[in-house]
This record gives structure tokens, sequence and C-alpha cells, in this order.
């Protein structure tokens, strides 16, 4: 008994030690900011009396090409009567080169006095001569020069602009923008939601420490179980468990085979600036989605389908949703070593970062067994959870950013707040920042903030409901039993 008091202590005490760690290290760090991330705001000030569409183009890519201009990065203010005044334009702040097109006429004047770069409250004025010289290329132009603090511009054709660098800009709005207030608050946040969930374990201890011990006297039985349900599945096929991984590839392929051959979904250009695959980036994103969506699917299902196993008084029934949780890993361990495949023959393997895939698979099992735990206890009470859950399965994908690019698909900045909400962007942004972006997860404090309050959140709300609920599983069982063979008889 002393040796276990011992362990606790010890535990306690090394937890402790990781929060004032990670509270300095959060104090002391000057993160830099994932500039794909925001939104960044650029007001012309700009007279002109030719009518028609001033487009902006923009573009992530670090060296100027024709063609790094894409169709999907544009934004459009359209003038019947001229522009006088000044004109905003809100683009991705990752952008390092913007092209402004002039409206569709001959010799069109136009007369660019400044621009204002904003971003994240911190802005940066161009004055018209280091606009100019600023100007990387041009299309179409008969005049531009700058006299009298104004950027005169003529156009020759229907198809003038001209390109802007401002990479070096965007860096120097960033790097003051990190050390603002808002950073300041947010670590602040940061610092006080890791003593709390420390507190609030030194609070719970002994129920903590007897879930983990729970799971460890088991460990055999689970599993044991979670082999034979895996096999389960397809019994009776001739393939049988090699089914579970046919399934998602033929699903990956149809989809690829929609977005990439049907609509011609482009290549996506990561936070580098350089062109990725359309094929490396959706795998990344939908094969965790593949195993939230059957994970959690099949866990809320899982005290219906073990009955027997819940009416015997002997049987530790908190490990059921373990159960479902490990065999589809076994499925989810398959394939993240086919991404790591493909990565590697299309000469992208991501490096020594590819080890923090293991951090966001644990922070996907931790939020899918505490909405396991949650959903299992309900669903055997209210039946038709189970399906609400497989109609959200069926919207959460699309709600999800898998098969849709959230930088450039245009929404507005509140509009992609409220989908990062959703908790699996956090999972699915986290595969892409690892294979694709080279990003680790503490340069994203609010949104790792966000997930681990919300998942804590949950996993704290399914347990208790699972408690409170437990000792009346086998009576909704038995009673659920009875009416089934009463309609039967009737």
């Amino acid at each position: 008994m002393d040796r276990m008091n011992r362990k606790k202590i010890l535990a306690s005490v090394l937890l402790g030690i990781i929060c004032v760690v990670a509270n300095l290290l959060i104090v002391f760090n000057d993160r830099k900011l994932i500039l794909n991330d925001y939104t960044m705001n650029i007001t012309m000030e700009i007279d002109s009396n030719v009518s028609g569409e001033l487009q902006m183009f923009y573009s992530s890519k670090s060296n100027y090409t024709k063609d790094c201009f894409t169709a999907d990065r544009v934004k459009t203010i359209a003038a019947e009567k001229g522009y006088n005044g000044k004109i905003d334009f809100d683009v991705n702040a990752g952008s390092r080169f913007v092209r402004l097109d002039f409206p569709e006429e001959a010799n069109a004047q136009l007369s660019l006095h400044s621009v204002t770069i904003k971003l994240n409250g911190v802005q940066r004025d161009i004055a018209a001569d280091e606009l100019a010289s600023r100007i990387t290329a041009y299309n179409q132009l008969e005049q531009c020069t700058v006299r009298g603090g104004t950027l005169c511009i003529t156009t020759q054709d229907t198809d003038g602009y001209i390109v802007i660098r401002l990479g070096d800009i965007v860096d120097e709005i960033a790097a003051a923008s990190s050390r603002g207030t808002y950073n300041i608050v947010l670590k602040v946040a940061a610092c006080i939601a890791i003593d709390l969930l420390y507190v609030l374990f030194l609070l719970n201890q002994e129920r903590v420490y007897g879930y983990i011990y729970d799971i460890v006297d088991n460990r055999a039985l689970v599993s044991r179980l979670s082999k034979n349900d895996l096999k389960s599945r397809f019994a009776g096929s001739y393939l049988g468990v090699i089914w579970s991984f046919i399934q998602p590839v033929v699903t990956v392929l149809v989809y690829w085979f929609v977005f990439q051959v049907g609509f011609r979904s482009s290549d996506v250009v990561n936070s580098s600036g350089e062109t990725v695959p359309f094929i490396l980036w959706f795998i990344a994103g939908l094969v965790p989605w593949f195993y939230y969506s059957d994970t959690w699917s099949m866990a809320t299902n899982v005290l219906l389908e073990y009955s027997y196993l819940v009416k015997k008084v002997v049987f530790n029934i908190d490990i059921l949703p373990l159960v479902k949780m490990l065999s589809g890993l076994i499925i989810h361990v398959f394939f993240v070593g086919l991404i790591l495949v493909l990565y590697t023959v299309y000469g992208m393997f991501p490096g020594i970062i590819v080890v923090q895939l293991l951090y966001y698979s644990l922070c996907m099992f931790v939020m899918i067994l505490g909405q396991a735990y949650l959903t299992s206890s309900c669903v055997i009470f209210f039946r038709d959870l189970s399906q609400f859950i497989n109609i959200w399965m069926q919207l959460g994908i699309w709600m999800t950013p898998i098969m849709w690019n959230i930088d450039t698909i245009g929404i507005s900045g509140t509009i992609k707040t409220i989908f990062k909400l959703n908790p699996m962007y956090y999972i699915v942004q986290g595969y892409r920042d690892t294979l694709i972006n080279g990003v680790w997860f503490w340069q994203r404090p609010e949104l790792t903030l966000y997930f681990w309050i919300f998942t804590v959140g949950v996993f704290v709300l399914g347990r208790v409901v699972f408690k409170r609920l437990k000792p009346h599983f086998a009576d909704s069982q038995e009673r659920s039993a009875t009416r089934k063979s009463m309609h039967s008889i009737m």
C-alpha cells in the first residue's frame, strides 16, 4: 500500500514538474505566426474614371513565376463609375506576391497614392516610391511612373496588371504582431488552462488512478476482445479482415477520381510556398476522418453489441469502448503507414516531424473515447441517437476541411473561425501540418488550447454520465429485450 502511495505521489510530482516546464516554455517562447491561418487586409487609395473590375490575385509561393497565381486565389471589386478613394481587399496572410489586374479597357489611367497592409492589429503603410520599387513584373503598361508622391499607371491593352512583392513586409508585420497584446493574453490564458487542468487532476486523482488501474489490470482481456472484434466484423466472408482495409482504399480512390479527375482540383501550395500534389493533401485529411467516423459510430453501439457482457455483474464494462477504439486503431496504423509510403514515393517524406503523428493520433483517441463514453451510455435509453450520429458523420465530412481548402475557398474570417471550432479541424490540420507544412503543434497555441479544453471537458462529462447510468444498463437491456419479444409475438 505504501508502495502504491509512493507511485501516486511520484506521478503527481512529475506532472507538476511538466506543468511548470510547460508554463516556462509558453512564457518565454516568442512564437512565429502561422500566416496561412490569418487574413491580411490590403487597402489602396486609388483614383480612376475607368469603370469595370479590379482584381487582386495572391500567391504564397516564395518565388515569382508567371503561373504562380491561380483562379481560386483572387478577390474582385467592381465599380460602374470608376474608382475614387480607398478600396479594400482581404487576402490570405501567407501571400508573398499580389497581382493587381486593371479594368479591361485600353488606355485606362489609374493613380495609386498609397497602400496599407493590416494584419492582426498591426499595419504598415507603403508610399508610392516604395511601391514602385516593389513591382516585380507588369504587363501591357504604357506608363508606370511616380509623380508627386503618386504612382501613375496607363495601360496599353485590356490585360494590364502589376505584380507587387510583399513577402518581407508581411514578415515584418507578423513579427510585430507576435509581440503584441493579443499574444500576451494568449500566453496567460494557456498557462491558466494548464494549471487548472493540473488542479483538476489533483482533486480527482483517485478516480484517474482507478480508471488507469482498471485498464492495466484488464489489458490482456482488452487486447483479446479487440482482435476478436476486428475479425468478427467480416466473419463468414472469404477475405475476412482484409475487407477492413479494402473498403477505405476504394473510398479514397473514388474521392480522388471525383475531385482530381472529375472536378480537376488543382494542386495545393503549402506554408513554404511549395506545390503539393492534391492526392497527398487529400489523403492526409481523409485518413484521420476514417478513424474518427468509423470508431465513434461503432463505440456508440458497443454496449448494445456486447449486451451479454453488460448483464454480467463481474464484468467491468468500462473497458468495452476501449475495445472498439483499439480494433479501429489497428486499421488506422496501417493507413498511416500507407500515407508515409505514398509520401516517400512522391519524394516528400516529412522527416523527423513525422513523430508528431503520434501526438495527433493520441489527441483523436482521447477525444473519441470521451465521446464514446457519453454516447454509448445514452444510446441504451435513446436508441435513435446512433442514427443522429450517422447523419452527423455524413454532414461532418463536408463541414471539416477535408475535400476543400479553408485557406482558398474565399469565406470570411468569422465563418472560417466557426469551421475551426469543429475539433476534427485540429486533427485534420495537424496531420497536414506534420506531413506537408512542417508545423509543430505548439506553433498553433490557440487551436491546441481550445482542442484540449474541449476534449477534457467531453471526456469528464462522458465518464460522469457513464458512471451515473451504469447501474441501469442491465435493466434497460432487459426491458428492451422484453419489448422485442412482445412485438414478435404480436
